[in-house]
């Protein structure tokens, strides 16, 4: 039984709905965090010529990618032991980071280009700041190395030796920091993509026409409106959280991900079927729409979820107003 409409027409999808599911994407390939008012999608004669977004995210929203990382790392035949050390290491130096005071870490997202996660050279600036030159005495020395290890110092334990920090730096950390900027990328371009096909099948059902004779007075008409779009469809995907008597709205990213993917593959796309009955001087006897689900099967035939009693409903309207 499908859901209740309501009255409000909105365009399908708008444009919020799109960035809903970018976000949704990027937070489930990714782990990341990115508001809505932070993406910016850019359609220009409705070709999409821009997605980006540009956040400022803790250290924390990192470590859901470090996982995948190190996954794809042992699927690649990279012994267990050095990809634990690996990951513990990635995770210490951003403790590390965090203690040198700094907290965010800005990225830009680009579809199109590559996308960029900027980090504070904390390897150059412990390094200078703990320098031992040839002409300290031991004093200096001692104290140089003091500094390093308060500055390195993550729950009592330094796990990257002063000679190690900026190989590891700018190669192994560097490694997962490129790696993540590529699949930022790739996220955003595949979710890019689905939009695309998302207006395609919306474009491909919108030309639907049926049209029947039902006798010699009677004419039956079958339309798909896709500009008008289900005030329902948020049902969809939106969920509810009920806490101390009150009621508040989210948006379930699982649902809006396989709404999305659904609708980009032309199956089960949320329309309005319109139904009208024009007499033998083609004037309008009866004329209703009805929210329903629609699918284009592999030779380009338009499927209509429950068609023959939406058209049924629509009969007895009829007859009702005769």
């Amino acid at each position: 039984m499908l859901p209740l409409f309501f009255q409000e027409e909105i365009d399908m999808f708008n444009e919020n709905d799109d960035i809903n599911f970018v976000s949704a994407m990027l937070k489930k390939q990714l782990g990341l965090t990115v508001i809505q008012q932070d993406i910016k999608l850019f359609d220009k004669s409705n070709f999409f010529e821009q997605l980006s977004f540009k956040a400022e995210v803790a250290t924390d929203d990192l470590l859901f990618y470090l996982d995948s990382y190190i996954e794809e790392l042992i699927k690649h035949k990279a012994p267990y032991s050095e990809t634990e050390v690996l990951r513990n290491k990635i995770k210490y130096l951003f403790k590390v980071y965090e203690k040198s005071g700094f907290q965010k870490i800005t990225i830009r997202g680009y579809h199109n280009a590559h996308s960029t996660m900027k980090f504070f050279d904390i390897a150059t600036s412990i390094l200078a700041a703990s320098e031992s030159l040839p002409e300290y005495d031991e004093f200096q020395k001692g104290l140089r190395k003091e500094i390093y290890q308060n500055r390195m110092s993550v729950d009592g334990k330094v796990l990257i030796a002063r000679y190690a920090l900026k190989q590891f730096f700018h190669s192994d950390f560097g490694d997962f920091i490129y790696e993540f900027e590529k699949k930022i990328t790739e996220c955003l371009f595949n979710s890019l993509q689905v939009i695309k096909s998302v207006k395609n099948s919306f474009h491909s059902l919108g030309q639907y026409q049926y049209h029947r004779r039902v006798n010699h007075e009677l004419m039956l008409h079958l339309e798909l409106n896709t500009d008008e779009y289900p005030a329902c469809m948020p049902d969809l995907y939106i969920g509810f959280n009920e806490s101390e008597g009150t009621t508040g709205a989210y948006c379930d990213d699982e649902k809006l991900i396989r709404l999305y993917t659904c609708v980009s593959s032309g199956h089960d796309v949320p329309v309005m079927m319109n139904v009208r009955f024009t007499g033998s001087d083609g004037s309008v006897k009866c004329e209703s729409s009805h929210g329903t689900f629609s699918s284009v099967g592999p030779c380009g035939r338009v499927q209509i979820c429950d068609r023959a009693a939406l058209i049924h409903e629509a009969i007895e309207e009829f007859r009702d107003g005769v």
